[in-house]
Order: structure tokens, then sequence, then C-alpha cells
């Protein structure tokens, strides 16, 4: 029995007839060689049959319906299931794909990647785009923990890879693509970046990443009032360069130029790209509360908890307490001297305001 060259997942949800334009791009790939699986997530409105109308015009094309679960990592979870042959790749389902995606990620996985992404190009609700590629596409573990990376459109690995890393599972809203990539990344999986912007990822308001929570990763000082805990974050945010973290992280991204754990982008005849090449975007189009970092999703606040009863100090979006210990370390090991200004300077200050 032949089995696909590729399995294409992807997860859907009351998407209707504008899932058409999503399942066109899989279908119009130059490597034909796939199965796509649309797992509906308990869709109430007409996507069911939208989907079923392909499926009946192209038999690569074929539904699951599941019951309602809200997290498109558990649909993928199922349709992932029992995969054994091949290569995996996503597309959600208001995403698109290039005419070569796929030709382009199963060259670098047949060169001998386990786990691949592509570039991108962002597609914004009022028709702007922005384009990722490039030198800032560069990936390294460090990365991994504290950048969501790549959408899972722009993604594909070996099946046995997921497996390793305990498949997909329910995360924090807008994170269970995250929580699989850094597993994998513990697992030892090294992600290689192609520098083709193949993906067409949509970008709107509601998209979760938006509205993700923050948590705790470092404590930077501690406080019996809430009150002035709130007020020393108001005026940092007023009277501070909101870049603290600058300085530091140009200096680590400095070294992981070097570091032998580093992927550099490969292009499609598998070179590297030129070291002066010019790039426009973000890592990932993710952005947090701290500017010049692109990718590394930090901001201040202020949480209960500590001796005193409120703690001030660094958060960011986590996907479990050994990811949270992990963003901690590398911000005591890769930002030392900005971690130990914004402490000094928040104890001083918050001194002060309680005297």
């Amino acid at each position: 029995m032949s089995h696909p060259r590729f399995t294409v997942i992807c997860p859907a949800y009351n998407r209707s007839t504008a899932i058409a334009p999503t399942i066109e791009s899989v279908l119009g790939q130059s490597n034909g060689n796939f199965d796509l699986l649309v797992g509906s997530d308990g869709s109430t409105d007409d996507t069911d049959d939208v989907v079923h109308g392909f499926a009946r015009a192209d038999r690569r094309v074929k539904l699951l319906r599941y019951p309602h679960t809200g997290d498109p990592g558990l649909v993928r979870r199922q349709l992932s299931l029992g995969i054994r042959d091949g290569y995996v790749a996503y597309i959600d389902h208001d995403d698109l794909w290039r005419g070569d995606h796929l030709a382009v990620l199963g060259k670098a996985l047949d060169g001998g990647s386990e786990f691949v992404a592509s570039g991108a190009t962002y597609q914004r609700e009022d028709g702007q785009s922005t384009f990722l590629r490039g030198r800032n596409l560069l990936w390294h573990p460090d990365i991994a923990t504290i950048d969501p990376y790549a959408e899972p459109s722009r993604v594909a690995h070996r099946p046995g890879l997921l497996e390793r890393a305990g498949g997909w599972c329910r995360a924090g809203a807008g994170l269970e693509d995250w929580d699989l990539w850094w597993r994998m990344t513990c697992q030892g999986a090294a992600l290689q970046p192609v520098d083709e912007p193949t993906a067409v990822v949509s970008i709107s308001g509601s998209t979760r990443r938006h509205s993700l929570d923050y948590t705790m990763v470092t404590a930077l000082a501690s406080t019996s009032s809430e009150n002035a805990a709130v007020s020393l974050l108001d005026e940092w945010h007023r009277n501070i360069p909101a870049d603290e973290l600058t300085e530091d992280f140009r200096r680590w991204a400095a070294e992981i130029e070097d570091d032998p754990l580093t992927m550099m982008p490969l292009t499609v005849a598998g070179s590297r790209p030129d070291a002066e090449s010019h790039v426009t975007g973000g890592m990932s189009g993710f952005s947090g509360g701290t500017s010049g970092a692109p990718g590394a999703a930090f901001a201040l606040g202020v949480f209960p908890g500590g001796k005193d009863g409120w703690l001030v100090g660094l958060a960011a979006p986590v996907v479990s307490g050994s990811h949270r210990r992990a963003i901690g370390a590398i911000l005591s090991h890769r930002f030392p001297g900005a971690v130990a200004h914004m402490r000094s300077a928040l104890v001083r200050r918050l001194q002060e305001i309680q005297t």
C-alpha cells in the first residue's frame, strides 16, 4: 500500500465558503502527492458541506467531524493520530499556500531536516502585507523558548518527531503551536528555516495571539501595597524608556550568530542567504512588551504573590510551568545587565513611593 508524501492537517470551525481558497491553495500544489485531512471542530454552519463538496471532487480531500472543543490543537491531535509515513504539514483554515509550498519544504526534509518552516507573507485585513524572510528567520533553541516563531501553516516535519514530543496538546489560548514547537526543541530537534515566503498567514484583530495571558517569569520587586505596585508600573510606563532589554538583546543576538545550535535559513537552492541581505518584518509577526527585541514577548506587570503580597516583575505568555522556568533562566543568563538594572531601579523607586 502506498502512502502520500505529505499528510496535510487543517482544523476548521464555522468557516463556511471562506475555507474554499485555503483548500484550493492546497489542491494547487505543484507537488500533488498528499492527503488533505480537514477536521471540523463541531462546525454548526455549512463548513462541513463545503469541505465535503471538495472531497467528492478530489479523493485527496477527507473530512473528519469531531465534537466541538474550541481548541485547534486538539483537532490536530486527532487528525495526526496514526501517521507513520511521509511528512506532516499544517494549514489553518484562513491561510493560503503558494503553489510550491510543499515542494520547497519537501526539499529541505528530503535533505535530512527533521523539522522545517517557510517564510511568510502576513496579510492584514486592510490588505497590507509584511514579508518574513532572510536572516529574520534565524532559529535557535533560545528563540524557540521566548518566541512562538512559526504559525502552523509554515511548518512541516517528520511524523516520528511529533510522537517523541508527545503530540498536540491543549494549551493556553493561541499557544498550542508554540507549546509543540518548544517540546520538539526540548527533544533535541532543530528547526530548519527555509528562505521562501510560501505561506500566506492571515492577521486580523480576532487572532488569538492578540489576547494572550501574561504570567510572571522573573520577580523584580515586592510590596504589601497593591496601590504602590500599580503606581510604580504606571510611572515606569510613562517615564522609563520602553526598551530596557535592547543592549543585552543586541549582545545576545550577536552571540547566537556564531552558536553551533543556530539554524540559518536555507534558500530554495540549498544555500545560506548573504549576511548583508535586506530583510523586513519581525521574527514571527508576534510582538510583546519589548520593542527592539523582535519576537521576545516580555512586559512589566503586577501580580499577587511573594512574602509581602504583591510582586512587580517581567511577565510573558507561557505554555507550562517548565516553560515559565525556562524563560526565567534565559532572562537571567542572556539578559543579566538589563534584569539587574530594572530590579535596582524598581526597588529604589518603590521605596520612595512608600515613604
